[in-house]
């Protein structure tokens, strides 16, 4: 039996041991948090044999096996490697951190400790997912000139002041949804990107919406991402034969292909609900004794977070855009 322990008592961590429940081999033995009255209600909901009122006591469990970390971004790299240097497992909720810098120190912790170490993309795991990549490996849609994901939505307001994902240096629109947005980059285009911003709404230094091209050697890419504003959840995948267009990128659970005209829709259910699938095939890496994930690999999060930087850099750069940025 797996024994998970959660760092974090947020809403993505009640996501992640509702979808526990479903795993026959594993179960929630603790959760780790400030509040505690917050972790006594996650308890009741979510039943688990500890709570901590400190992440340090819950790395030091010698009774868990592996650990979800469930943190804001800019805290995801210091208590990932404080559990792999405690021989904890860990699964890392996406983005696996804040740049490439401590992407490369988390997986160097792992890989010298010897532990297993998984950026939570649960993206990769879903059912739609794994049947386009099977889709365009068989060449349904031919060579892949373009592929656009956009992921975009209205966050309140009022909770601006009090949110990491409006933080200078650590929050924007581009850690949030644009790491959805670049995995399917990531996945299909190879090489160094040459960047262009086509749009982007910035305050304080942080992007609140992001448009940017990507032009590699092998296609173009296109990621939209923000907080501001709606853009329906998708990405289109156009190759030289037809097109494939993937509802909610992040979660995807329909797809449609487009041959010669014709629109096929694909329904693919989650098993159980859109967290589960990371969480059997981590279980099972765990159980097998391996140390990285062959769906979700320690270069796939390295060149998902280049790749982050890489636009933000641009973005961020003196003079770029002027006249497309605008302000909020």
């Amino acid at each position: 039996m797996i024994r998970w322990g959660i760092v974090g008592a947020g809403n993505i961590a009640k996501r992640f041991a509702g979808s526990l429940q479903y795993e026959k081999d594993a179960c929630l033995y603790a959760i780790s948090g400030r509040n505690a009255e917050k972790l006594k209600a996650f308890q009741s909901e979510h039943p688990c044999e500890k709570i901590y009122l400190s992440h340090e006591e819950l790395t030091n469990d010698p009774q868990i096996d592996a650990v979800y970390i469930a943190l804001p971004h800019d805290m995801h790299a210091e208590w990932s490697i404080k559990a792999l240097q405690k021989k904890k497992a860990v699964l890392c909720e996406k983005p696996a951190s804040i740049n490439e810098i401590e992407v490369r120190k988390m997986i160097d912790a792992a890989e010298m400790n010897h532990t297993l170490f998984m950026e939570a993309m649960k993206s990769r795991f879903e059912p739609a997912y794994i049947r386009t990549a099977e889709l365009i490996g068989e060449g349904t849609i031919g060579q892949i000139l373009t592929i656009k994901a956009q992921i975009a939505s209205i966050f309140p307001k009022e909770k601006y002041a009090a949110s990491y994902l409006t933080k200078p240096g650590v929050g924007g629109a581009l850690l949030d949804t644009g790491c959805y947005c670049i995995n399917w980059l990531n996945a299909y285009f190879k090489g160094e990107p040459k960047i262009e911003i086509l749009d982007a709404a910035m305050h304080d230094s942080v992007e609140y919406y992001a448009d940017a091209e990507l032009h590699f050697s092998n296609g173009t890419g296109e990621i939209i991402a923000g907080f501001d504003r709606r853009a329906e959840p998708l990405a289109e995948i156009i190759g030289t034969k037809g097109k494939i267009i993937v509802e909610k990128p992040h979660r995807p659970d329909k797809i449609h292909l487009v041959l010669d005209g014709r629109e096929t829709v694909i329904e693919l259910p989650y098993v159980h609900d859109d967290f589960y699938g990371q969480i059997h095939h981590f279980d099972a890496l765990l159980q097998e004794g391996r140390t990285e994930s062959d769906v979700m690999s320690f270069a796939d999060s390295i060149r998902n977070a280049h790749l982050l930087d890489a636009v933000k850099k641009k973005l961020y750069q003196s003079g770029t855009a002027d006249q497309r940025i605008s302000s909020i």
